[in-house]
């Protein structure tokens, strides 16, 4: 893991309630795992789960291969939409970037963790983050089959709040997260290809007999 340099002055007591809020977030994104079948649905749910439960202040997730470089925010919570709009306007104008976080984290496929944010000069759009309220955050990779997909982002108020124990719980439920993408993807392509024709795409006999029925 990538870390930053910081001090914590925070007592045993908040750190105690710290990682019990991650333990809560790590059981209600595995039971939205277990439940959830759509994509899309399973991201923003996460994202509210991790702000809501997690008390973090903002959280989002973005793919690479989704129509936009260097990826596209797919889910978001804690913040206005206009702040991540604005964030994924800066990821496309950053894309050429190598020295960035995100370009990092693409390339080496390892979480990274700040928990200082205001003084470290080497991320990116510093003042804008710190004036969001953002004073440390985590990135965590969404990697598939070996390949770095993703990211979650989480964010706190707090210098400091990302220790190492914490990090590791939250670097498994980036893995547990992964690990339903491709599930997911899987099941997509499993039900496209029993109702499509593997060479031309198109309906089969089983999918045109079904859609005739709902005539």
């Amino acid at each position: 893991i990538g870390w930053c340099d910081w001090s914590s002055d925070v007592c045993s007591s908040d750190l105690i309630r710290q990682l019990n809020r991650v333990y809560a977030v790590l059981g209600a994104i595995n039971g939205l795992i277990v439940r959830v079948n759509d994509r899309d649905e399973l991201f923003q749910q996460a994202c509210n789960i991790l702000v809501e439960t997690g008390k973090f202040s903002k959280a989002w997730i973005g793919l690479t291969d989704e129509g936009i470089n260097p990826m596209r925010i797919m889910a978001w919570a804690g913040a206005e939409e206009a702040f991540f709009n604005d964030l994924q306007n800066r990821l496309i104008s950053n894309a050429e970037v190598t020295t960035g976080v995100l370009a990092r984290l693409l390339k080496s496929g390892k979480p990274i963790v700040c928990n200082d944010i205001a003084n470290d000069a080497t991320i990116l759009e510093q003042k804008k983050m710190l004036r969001s309220g953002s004073r440390s955050f985590s990135l965590l990779p969404l990697v598939i089959n070996g390949r770095t997909t993703g990211v979650i982002s989480i964010h706190s108020s707090i210098v400091g709040f990302f220790d190492e124990e914490e990090a590791a719980l939250l670097l498994g439920l980036a893995n547990d997260v992964a690990f339903a993408i491709d599930h997911l993807m899987k099941a997509e392509r499993i039900s496209h290809l029993a109702n499509h024709d593997a060479l031309t795409g198109l309906p089969n006999r089983s999918l045109f007999s079904e859609l005739l029925t709902q005539k």
